[in-house]
């Protein structure tokens, strides 16, 4: 009988250990999608940062020239 129930509670244990690491692995691949669309958004506002400051050093330029 205790061998029976050894085995139960390693098998219980086992489960519960699997489980436990699907669900990391989940939150793991959740947040790594997050991050990847935050990622992208910062691009495109990088993107858009770099063409204000082109623009207002070609104002600059045109005001120094006059």
């Amino acid at each position: 009988i205790w061998y029976f129930l050894l085995i139960m509670d390693a098998q219980q244990i086992k489960s519960n250990t699997t489980e436990r690491l699907q669900t990391r692995i989940n939150m793991i691949r959740e947040e790594s999608r997050t991050l990847s669309h935050r990622i992208a958004i910062l691009e495109e506002r990088r993107k858009e940062l770099q063409e204000n400051k082109k623009h207002f050093k070609n104002l600059l330029q045109e005001l120094e020239g006059k």
